[in-house]
């Protein structure tokens, strides 16, 4: 009969004494115990990638790491892919263009950008006095401008260059274009301002109030930050403007204390990265897509109707979107974050805002200010303020947007070596469609602005290329 209450029972720390030894419990300090286990500091806070995420410390390193060796991984796949297939490192594609024709490039590319040069001398003349640029002077540069153009457009177009180097080639003629309009506009306005406050000073005893305030107006044009116009006409100076990254000439501009030469291997390493990751996205993902679309529209029957095009075109346009996606982000950092901070290293130029958060965009007007600031500056500064000295602010507008959109065909036009308008014709469409992003309903639900911001890019992008080389 076993005893409910025996006499002689054991405690339970008896028992893990002797199975165990020494007692678990009695190894417990409660003082530890509690620092150990003590209370999280749990705090209101949203989630790091959540909309309403304000911090400012958030360190997303690791997301770039994880990018780069992705593209190297990439890269690697497509080497051992092209040693299988041909025997080389190389694709027989794309990588072939970038071959042909590269001295011929090289020396068109050196002459046109040599050109700016003759900007200093010119300048020289209105600092002296020689020419005046509110007379005969804007007139010649006018005719100078007109002809650099023509040059461009005529040595690219009629050359037997491949689209790669067309594209560099016009790209890099309309970058030289802006920097010759902003250094000579610029420092024309300083001609006239210096020689005004020259023929000032001369009767500085006879001034009249509206004489000393149009003096002290001049004066302050042409200083700034301890540069003074026209020490600043100097070879080395028109030199480093052209190699800085920005398109808007001015007197002073803040320089980095030195250049970081291991900065400059990263950009170079990303931009060449870039683009190899940008070859291979062609390659393999655009390319297959437009043969096909060409084939369907070459082999159509003829009594094929305007729904089989449609239907064409609409399939072709979805299937590129995520490529040709992927590729505007690509060039976005190559000019960016690669080419734009490289310049800004060797030339030590500080601001490196080269561009805002673009992608919260909510409406096309945001869009055209934040994605590329030294253009935006450009076209704000030597476009639209002019015309908005004559016009209203909604036709100084428009006319800024045409400017761009011109710009925007013609690189096309000299890249396809066709003459369609697609480019002008959807960048105009922004201006009334910016109208209505500015409604009511659209500023009160800006997520949904930016839902159809993030459409209209994807689809517009997309429908443009594939109608320039399509039709």
């Amino acid at each position: 009969m076993i005893s409910a209450t025996p006499a002689r029972s054991e405690s339970s720390s008896s028992h893990l004494e002797k199975d165990f030894g020494t007692s678990e419990t009695a190894k417990v300090n409660y003082k530890h115990s509690k620092r150990m286990y003590g209370p999280l500091n749990y705090t209101s806070t949203p989630s790091i990638f959540t909309r309403a995420h304000q911090r400012n410390n958030v360190d997303f390193t690791g997301f770039f790491v994880l990018f780069w060796v992705s593209v190297a991984i990439m890269i690697l796949i497509n080497f051992l892919d092209n040693m299988e297939r041909t025997g080389q490192l190389f694709g027989n594609n794309i990588f072939q263009f970038f071959k042909t024709n590269v001295l011929d490039l090289a020396k068109a590319d050196l002459f046109m950008s040599s050109l700016f040069f003759l900007s200093y001398p010119f300048q020289k003349l209105f600092s002296s006095g020689a020419l005046s640029w509110y007379g005969s002077g804007i007139y010649i540069y006018t005719v100078s401008i007109f002809a650099f153009l023509m040059h461009s457009i005529l040595r690219c177009c009629l050359s037997d260059w491949s689209w790669t180097h067309r594209s560099f080639f016009i790209l890099h003629s309309i970058l030289i274009l802006m920097k010759t309009h902003s250094y000579n506009t610029v420092n024309g306005w300083f001609s006239y301002c210096y020689h005004q406050v020259q023929g000032l000073r001369t009767r500085s005893i006879s001034l009249s109030e509206h004489d000393k305030r149009n003096y002290k107006l001049f004066e302050e044009s042409i200083y700034e930050h301890g540069k003074r116009y026209p020490a600043n006409l100097t070879f080395t100076n028109a030199l480093t403007f052209l190699f800085m990254p920005t398109l808007c000439y001015q007197l002073y501009v803040p320089r980095t204390p030195q250049i970081r030469f291991t900065y400059l291997l990263e950009c170079a390493l990303g931009t060449f990265g870039c683009l190899f990751l940008l070859v291979i996205i062609s390659e393999n993902y655009m390319i297959p897509i437009l043969l096909r679309a060409i084939k369907w529209i070459l082999e159509a029957p003829e009594e094929a109707s305007t729904y089989f095009f449609v239907l064409q075109l609409g399939k072709t346009v979805t299937y590129l979107m995520f490529p040709f996606m992927l590729s505007f982000l690509l060039v976005f950092w190559v000019i960016f974050e690669g080419i734009c901070n490289f310049s800004a290293e060797i030339t030590r130029f500080a601001d490196r805002n080269f561009y805002d958060d673009w992608w919260n965009c909510w409406t096309f007007d945001q869009f055209a200010r934040t994605w590329n600031k030294p253009v935006h500056y450009f076209l704000f500064r030597h476009v639209y303020s002019p015309f908005n000295n004559i016009f209203s602010k909604l036709t100084s507008t428009t006319l800024t947007f045409f400017v761009s959109s011109v710009l925007h065909e013609l690189v096309m036009a000299c890249i396809t070596k066709k003459i369609r308008g697609y480019g002008l014709f959807f960048q105009m469409t922004q201006v009334p469609y910016i109208l209505i992003q500015r409604q009511k309903f659209i500023r009160k639900h800006r997520l949904l602005g930016n839902v159809f911001f993030w459409v209209s890019i994807l689809i517009g992008i997309t429908l443009i290329g594939v109608l320039y080389i399509l039709y």
